[in-house]
């Protein structure tokens, strides 16, 4: 996480403060895994922070990691780094050795080379002309998140067409 600037924010690991909770044993896997999906669905929120979260599953033969994140923070491509890191930084704790990393180009780097290209894009652009063509042909407004000025967005009904 400490080289995930898409967080928007640098991290000094010595100022890094983790919260840990022992939440108690589940009988059994469902249990457990409807626990978890309703703690992810609360916290990987766009609208609190922080909006990610990392839990642990300890059982007698191991472990698991499980994180979750809103999608702010987020891509594809970072989801598997940041779980090929943990992999990484573990297997060097085990082994008694520190993991050499790369400084890598962020956020603000990838902003700065992709701005350029979009700036080019206007309503002649190819990928503009497929993008019209393809809200023409829908006949149905897609479901989307609806602020209600509760604490969480509610979800706008199911889209129908118009048949």
């Amino acid at each position: 996480m400490l080289r995930h600037e898409t967080l928007r924010f640098t991290l000094d690991s010595d100022a890094v403060a983790l919260h840990r909770e022992d939440i108690g044993e589940f009988a059994d896997a469902v249990t457990l895994t409807r626990y978890l999906q309703d703690r992810f669905d609360v916290v990987a929120d766009a609208l609190t922070w922080p909006n990610f979260l990392f839990t642990a599953v300890v059982r007698d033969d191991g472990a698991s990691v499980y994180m979750a994140f809103d999608h702010s923070n987020v891509d594809a491509y970072s989801i598997h780094r940041i779980t090929a890191e943990i992999h990484e930084l573990y297997a060097a704790g085990l082994e008694g050795r520190v993991v050499a990393s790369e400084p890598v180009a962020g956020y603000v780097d990838f902003c700065a080379d992709e701005r350029p290209d979009a700036d080019r894009i206007d309503d002649t652009h190819q990928v503009v002309g497929r993008w019209r063509e393809f809200i023409v042909r829908r006949t149905a407004v897609p479901t989307a998140a609806v602020w209600s000025g509760s604490s969480r967005p509610s979800r706008s009904p199911p889209a129908r067409s118009a048949a």
